[in-house]
C-alpha cells in the first residue's frame, strides 16, 4: 500500500481550509484516511499552519510521500530538512527549525482593467 500526504477540503464555497492526512494513494481526495497530520487554512494572513511533526517525521520514514503543495508547507516549516538529516544518521534537533513567512502578494490588475485604463488614458 503506498501512502500519501495529501490535503482534505473542508468549509464552504469560496471559504476553504484544509485538513492535511496521510492516505492510501488509491482513495479519493475526500475519502478514507489513515492519520490527521495537521491542518491548513489558506485565508487567514499568514495562512494558518499546524503540524504534528512526530507524526510527520514518522510517516516519512515509513516511506509516505507528500503532494506537491504538501511538500512545500513542509519545507517551509523545515521538516523535510529534518527527515533528511534523521536518513543520513545525524541528530535532528541540529537541524535549524526556521519557519519561513509567507510573503504578501501585491495585488494585481486583470488585463481588463489594464486595458479600460489604457483607453482612458488615450481619451484624456
Amino acid at each position: 500500500m503506498a501512502t500519501i500526504f495529501r490535503l482534505q477540503r473542508g468549509g464552504r464555497k469560496n471559504r476553504s481550509y484544509f485538513r492535511i492526512m496521510v492516505a492510501d494513494s488509491t482513495q479519493k481526495r475526500d475519502g478514507r484516511f489513515l492519520e490527521e497530520v495537521g491542518t491548513y487554512d489558506p485565508l487567514s494572513v499568514p495562512a494558518s499552519i499546524q503540524l504534528k511533526e512526530t507524526s510527520i517525521l514518522e510517516w516519512l520514514a515509513k516511506g509516505a510521500t507528500p503532494s506537491d503543495t504538501v511538500k512545500s508547507i513542509f519545507r517551509r516549516h523545515g521538516l523535510l530538512a529534518k527527515h533528511g538529516a534523521v536518513m543520513a544518521g545525524q541528530d535532528p534537533t541540529t537541524v535549524g527549525n526556521t519557519v519561513k513567512t509567507e510573503k504578501a502578494k501585491k495585488p494585481q490588475a486583470s488585463k481588463k482593467a489594464l486595458a479600460k485604463a489604457a483607453a482612458d488614458a488615450k481619451e484624456a
